[in-house]
């Protein structure tokens, strides 16, 4: 490559910046004056570094950072870079945590939210089984009671046809007594009409019959006597 040759000289006053080889140094290459910094101005000096590499400082650790470099403007510039890299693994440390912050909060609020739907989902099946048992129970007890009531009227049915039967035996019982009774009375009459004489007395064919009593005439079978 080409050859740069650097020329680094004190402060040039205003009579050598008008010489004739100053002008030829400026028109063949470049000039560039570097105003010396004082322990008065490196403050604001350092505040425009620190500003330039993006960064914001107050005057309390403007004032430290001024006193530390003791006016060595490379030391100064070296510990602004410092101040620039730890504020970008600071700023990178702290995205990192917000980002761990905001993941967790994320998996808190989706397991809260997981938490919240399975205790919804759970009362709603316990609601819906509620539902059904008293549906079942309802359908039980209306099962309960007409199989009761069926039971009762079977029951009763039951009791009125045994005491039908019941009540016709003893119309039976009573019918064969009765008869029995009759039975029992014509054989007693019978017996007793058996035992009993009588005596039979005509009247007199007349217009106006006497009654004869005490005839001496006795009424056998098969005639009188």
């Amino acid at each position: 490559g080409d050859d740069v040759l650097l020329i680094v000289s004190g402060k040039i006053d205003k009579q050598s910046t008008n010489s004739k080889w100053y002008k030829a140094l400026d028109k063949a290459g470049a000039t560039i004056q570097v105003w010396p910094v004082d322990a008065k101005s490196l403050p604001r000096w350092l505040q425009q570094r620190v500003r330039n590499a993006g960064m914001s400082i107050d005057n309390d650790a403007l004032q430290l950072l001024s006193e530390r470099v003791e006016g060595n403007l490379l030391a100064a510039v070296q510990e602004v870079e410092k101040l620039k890299a730890q504020a970008i693994q600071l700023t990178r440390e702290r995205e990192r945590r917000l980002a761990t912050i905001e993941r967790d909060k994320a998996t808190e609020y989706e397991l809260l939210l997981g938490t919240l739907e399975a205790d919804r989902i759970t009362a709603t099946k316990e609601a819906v089984k509620l539902t059904k048992n008293a549906d079942a129970q309802k359908i039980e007890d209306s099962a309960a009671g007409l199989a009761l009531e069926l039971a009762n009227k079977q029951e009763a049915e039951g009791l009125k046809v045994q005491a039908e039967k019941q009540a016709e035996g003893l119309r039976a019982q009573v019918e064969a007594l009765a008869l029995q009774g009759e039975i029992l009375v014509r054989e007693k009459l019978a017996q007793k009409f058996s035992s009993i004489k009588f005596n039979i007395i005509p009247y007199r064919r007349d217009p106006a019959p006497t009654r004869l009593e005490h005839s001496g005439l006795q009424l056998t079978p098969g005639g009188q006597q």
